[in-house]
């Protein structure tokens, strides 16, 4: 039965879609007959590096005002009223300049020493003049806002600041808890006629206790729509940033600050907010008379709350300041002038580093996430906000304390364009950060290093350029100077490429090899058409001329390569000819060993496509059947963007890899048919070169509409081909699953997989067998237009085809499909000092948990954890363990001791090493927590895997068992006939020995005629005459039965004395057409005497077609003759023993049949043993 389906598999790749007599059997030499030169880059057409990337640059960083010496500078900003530059001095000093090179002196603007305390990791941290600043006739034409920390505290008004209680002696260094210092937000007032605040005007907004030695803050802007945002770090105490109720800190609070100041020292709010309800120094509204927080701290003075904050609280319950939470030290926050969007550079703990674009409502996960993977406390029972990743995280190799920049929009440097620019205070690193837009993902080149040293803040002027500042003492500012020229663009024009020998008719250069794949990516309906140029001389003798060959992994390819797509949109649904030539993209490997993408849109006339250097959109109509007309948008990407899919994890290049490549192609420049791995292995592209022989055993994906694969094949194709670029190891994705084809089913992580966000769906998991509605892969898939889609990439229309088959398969999976994650029990124990024998305890609770989850703890302090399971390993080779823990931890494998971290400690990270083979390991991780912080995670790292939280597709509550389910059965309908023009009907009929429902497939249906895939009916009524071999599945899900048959369509109910040649060989009706015994039959047979291969076996008739064709003579047949193997023997279809036979069969699964289909492939793989000996 596997031979059959292989062989129809083989046919179908070959026949599908065109009538029976227009095929031609497998060519007998490879698709091409060599390798055609061309040189790296198309011969130097294309650059040998991307091309205005900030990365293919040299920079360096050099003194902006040369002439100019400032202390300490740890704030820049800029004034709404003039183009100077203010610069803040960490000890509270303010000055302003001339934005110009040559600038040698500066004017005092504001001198606060005599308030700000210069502590550890504080000092003057932000100022930002209100938009309306300068501006006549505004009540806020004189105000500058100012946050920093101070060693004064507030008077009884509460609302200026008692310069006469300072305490100079406050500590400088490092110190724990409270040491009677303030963070403060204040207001400064710069009267009319005066370039200066008065330093008396400070009135103060918030007022809260300076704690610990870190995670000020300090980042301040007024968003587009005029509200004002600060951020606040957690002050070291983790778990303030998630708290939104006892706090203002590690968050990022929103206020509206254009308030009405009255008479009587109230003040009125702008339409769209309203007076704070909760504030320190006033009454809690829990818990009257009580007044929040400490008497010296004061918070909701001078500004209002605006009404689209997300956690509004109308009783006063929370803070409704925050617009985010889970920040653990935000040092700056920019906003991007060109779209307003706000971004902030985020120091993390012990893991990672990060880099956030800021949205309201949105939860950045600190203390339990640091940036994409775990953090050093269990998450809350219910997560406020949306969990939000960082668009790029950084290792500790990278960066140790990043310090966050600005989106530069200056004229300067075109390659840094849109680009964010951040660095890192300990490593030095600078980095140009590009954002994906439609992913939110973003991508860090390293372009420069900071050599001042301790580079502690980034501005930015009006123009859009930005500065670097080092807080390592007295010094200029600094900016980014390139060292050497920017990587031109490639030809401004398609034509100019050398890609085409003719544009007009869109044929390729001899040099290029083109190829298809099984699945392709869904582009919104556009047809596409690929091909590969892979340098080499001509002799591909090198390892520069050949691509790396993986069985089941990424190909790489040498440094030169270039891969082309073509894109057309049809524009008729009436006329499948007419097209729109959109675009045409080439994705080329760099000498850096990076790919870069380019694309080039086609102009409206058809005659040429010029080069794209930003992303663009293009509206095209389409009409449609019923005659009307709807617009269609087309997303062109931008470079950046097209490395969203062809990032680093994937090796760059989509497409070409084992299981997409191999299917039979008809070669267009030859004619021939031949597997495209057999014929890149011909050419000498692989290294290591393949046996031919071993072809059909290598994997294979499959189209949405094979008949021939089943459902969970086709879907599984479809979803690597959408979603692998991004969801697979190696990409930095948070997802914690697995789309490629090569991953077994049961190692995905798709199936009963836990969901990140589960779109608020109830139960929901990423595939929840059964139910499409709550499966988040499915719901994702469906979506179109909303920040849930995926593919998140240029897509404007969801793929219908696709929907309806993963909704298919998902209804028939299995329930009892194996479940990912550990076993736990949950103990509550007082007193301890270690882990306890849990052998002699009894659980308080217990249950499955997607991984080493503490969120199940029922209380704070005195419990522990037993976590069991099994460990799934793919690759045999050592690994290393990791726990990270507060308190003591465990971990075992196989009842064998590999990580201690027991004992009461803070939070502290053990390893253990072990070497395993491939399977499932027994794995027990044991946690308990006596008092104070609690926090598990465990890590791991080996053979092809870097360092990273177990995910929860390597575990399981016990080595899974397969499935056991028997196929489906589908009956052969044998030879069909219909008359064109006349309505006709087929059921096909199966069975399913489990009694599964049943989805059907066909291909190579007549036109006109239709499948209902639930029920099996095919119905229509035929409007092509002709013959047609129809391929016919019905899956279960896991397997599935294929047959073939002929459906023959005449062009009326007397086909031999109608005019026309029904079954497309030559002849028409009675006498020339030998199938017809006479004017009045009905169809023109017998078909094994009719010269024709009816049912595409590769044989003609009884005699080869001889009869009808002329004999073979002198060891050549003449055309039309069945002789498949060129050796001068006509090879007749073995279904047909005499003259007389109707049919030549319909390809049930017979040994002749598979037999035949199997012969050419037989007979070149023979030739090619003989030629290698």
């Amino acid at each position: 039965m596997r031979l059959r389906r292989v062989l129809l598999a083989i046919a179908l790749a070959t026949v599908a879609g065109a009538p029976l007599a227009a095929q031609r059997a497998p060519a007998q030499s490879p698709g091409l007959d060599g390798p055609v030169p061309v040189g790296p880059f198309l011969s130097g057409v294309f650059p040998r590096r991307a091309p205005r990337d900030p990365a293919s640059v040299q920079w360096e960083v050099v003194p902006a005002f040369p002439n100019l010496v400032l202390p300490d500078p740890l704030v820049i900003a800029t004034n709404p009223a003039n183009t100077r530059l203010y610069v803040g001095s960490r000890d509270g000093r303010v000055v302003s300049f001339a934005n110009a090179p040559n600038v040698s002196t500066t004017t005092p603007f504001l001198d606060l020493r005599d308030r700000v305390a210069v502590v550890f990791d504080g000092g003057f941290l932000g100022m930002a003049f209100h938009p309306s600043f300068g501006v006549a006739g505004s009540p806020h034409r004189g105000h500058v806002y100012v946050y920093y920390s101070s060693y004064c505290p507030i008077d009884a008004t509460r609302r200026r600041v008692d310069l006469a209680a300072c305490n100079p002696n406050y500590p400088r260094g490092a110190t724990d808890g409270y040491f009677g210092t303030w963070l403060r937000l204040s207001r400064f007032t710069v009267p009319d006629g005066q370039s200066t605040p008065d330093p008396a005007s400070e009135r103060v907004l918030l007022n809260i206790r300076l704690y610990n030695s870190s995670h000020r803050g300090g980042g301040m802007v007024f968003a587009d729509d005029g509200t004002f945002w600060l951020t606040i770090g957690d002050q070291f105490r983790y778990t303030t940033a998630q708290d939104v109720v006892d706090t203002l800190e590690g968050g990022i609070l929103r206020l509206e600050l254009d308030v009405v100041e009255n008479a009587n020292g109230s003040w009125s709010c702008p339409a769209g907010s309203h007076l704070p309800i909760r504030a320190f120094g006033r009454p809690d509204p829990l818990n009257p008379p009580s007044l929040l927080g400490e008497p010296d701290e004061v918070s909701g003075i001078l500004y209002c709350i605006p009404n689209d904050n997300p956690w509004l609280s109308a009783t006063g319950a929370s803070f409704e300041e925050y617009a985010t939470i889970g920040n653990r030290n935000p040092h700056r926050l920019a906003k991007d002038p060109a779209t307003g969007r706000l971004w902030s550079g985020e120091v993390g703990e012990s893991t990672r580093e990060e880099v956030n674009v800021i949205e309201a409502g949105r939860n950045y996960g600190w203390p339990f996430r640091e940036g994409t993977v775990d953090g050093p406390f269990a998450p809350p029972a219910q997560i406020l906000g949306t969990l939000t990743e960082p668009v790029v995280d950084f290792g500790r190799a990278d960066a140790n304390a990043i310090i966050g920049g600005y989106v530069y929009r200056g004229t300067r440097f075109p390659e840094l364009q849109g680009r964010y620019l951040a660095g890192d205070y300990v490593t030095r690193k600078i980095w140009a950060i590009t954002l994906d837009e439609a992913s939110m993902t973003a991508t860090a080149a390293e372009i420069a290093t900071f050599d001042p040293g301790s580079l502690g803040t980034f501005g930015q002027d009006r123009s859009g350029e930005v500065y670097l500042a080092s807080v390592a003492g007295p010094g200029p500012l600094y900016a980014l100077e390139r060292v050497s020229a920017p990587i031109p663009d490639p030809p401004a024009f398609l034509s100019q490429t050398g890609a085409f020998a003719s544009l007009g008719a869109l044929a390729p250069a001899a040099f290029w090899v083109p190829y298809e794949l099984n699945e392709p990516f869904w582009s919104d309906g556009a047809r596409k058409r690929r091909w590969a140029a892979v340098p080499n001389d001509g002799n591909r003798n090198s390892a520069a001329e050949k691509v790396g060959f993986a069985a089941t992994g990424d190909w790489t390819f040498p440094v030169g390569s270039v891969l082309m797509k073509h894109f057309e949109l049809p524009v008729d649904e009436r006329d499948p000819a007419a097209v729109a030539r959109l675009e045409t993209r080439f994705m080329v490997k760099g000498e850096d060993a990076r790919w870069y993408g380019v694309t080039y849109r086609w102009l409206a006339d058809g005659t040429d496509a010029q080069l794209l250097t930003t992303g663009a959109t293009g509206d095209y109509a389409i009409r449609e059947a019923d005659g009307g007309t709807r617009t269609q948008t087309w997303i062109f990407p931008s470079r950046t963007e097209c490395l969203s899919c062809h990032n680093p994890g994937t090796s760059g290049a989509l497409g070409p890899r084992t299981h997409q490549l191999n299917r039979i192609f008809t070669y267009p420049s030859t004619g021939r048919v031949d597997n495209q791995l057999v014929t890149w292995n011909a050419l000498g592209m692989f290294a290591p070169a393949l046996d031919p022989a071993g072809v059909p055993s290598l994997p294979r994906s499959h189209a949405l509409d094979d008949p021939t694969a089943s459902l969970e094949a086709r879907a599984r194709s479809w979803l690597d081909s959408n979603c692998s670029s991004c969801h697979r190891p190696g990409t930095g994705n948070r997802a914690f699953f697995d789309t490629r084809y090569t991953t077994p089913l049961v190692s995905q992580g798709l199936v009963w997989g836990a969901a990140i966000d589960d779109l608020g769906l109830p139960s929901a998991y990423l595939v929840r067998p059964g139910v499409p509605s709550l499966s988040v892969v499915w719901q994702r898939a469906a979506s179109v237009g909303t920040p849930i889609a995926m593919p998140p990439l240029a897509k404007n229309l969801a793929h219908e085809r696709a929907v309806e088959l993963l909704g298919a398969w998902i209804e028939r999976i299995d329930p009892s499909f194996p479940r990912n994650g550990v076993g736990y029990e949950y103990y509550e124990v007082t007193g301890l000092s270690a882990l306890p024998n849990f052998d002699a305890l009894t659980p308080v609770a217990s249950g499955t948990a997607s991984t080493f989850d503490l969120s199940f703890r029922r209380r704070e302090d005195d419990f522990a954890f037993r976590f069991r399971g099994v460990l799934r390993v793919d690759v045999a080779g050592a690994y290393t363990f990791y726990t990270t823990s507060d308190d003591g931890s465990r971990l075992y494998l196989g009842g064998a001791l590999v990580v201690d971290n027991d004992g009461l400690h803070p939070l502290q990270e053990r390893s253990g090493s072990r070497s395993l083979a491939v399977g499932y390991h027994p794995i027990e991780v044991g946690f308990f927590e006596r008092g104070g912080g609690a926090a598990l995670s465990v890590a791991f790292e080996g053979p092809g895997l870097a360092k990273q939280p177990i995910p929860p597709d390597r575990l399981f509550p016990s080595p899974p068992q397969p499935i056991v389910n028997a196929p489906p059965s589908l009956a052969n309908p044998g030879s069909r006939t219909a008359v064109r023009g006349q309505p006709t009907l087929l059921a096909l009929a199966a069975t399913d020995p489990d009694g599964d429902d049943l989805w059907f497939e066909a291909a190579n249906l007549p036109p006109g005629l239709s499948l209902d895939r639930e029920s099996g009916v095919v119905s229509g009524t035929p409007t092509a005459a002709g013959a047609y071999w129809v391929f016919a599945g019905a899956s279960d899900g896991p397997a599935v039965d294929a047959e073939s048959f002929v459906w023959t369509v005449s062009a009326s109910s007397r086909a031999c004395s109608d005019g026309v040649d029904n079954d497309g060989d030559g002849r028409a009706d009675h006498p020339s057409d030998p199938g017809c015994a006479s004017p009045s039959s009905s169809t023109e047979s017998p078909q094994c005497q009719d010269g024709v291969d009816n049912d595409v076996h590769f044989g003609i008739d009884f005699d080869g077609g001889q009869s009808i064709h002329g004999a073979c003579s002198g060891g050549v047949c003449p055309p039309g003759v069945s002789d498949p193997d060129r050796n001068g023997v006509a090879n007749p279809d073995p279904q047909c023993t005499t003259a007389s036979i109707v049919s030549e069969g319909s390809g049930r699964c017979g040994l002749g049949f598979e037999l035949a289909l199997a012969l050419p492939l037989l007979a070149r793989l023979a030739r090619r043993r003989r030629a290698a000996a």
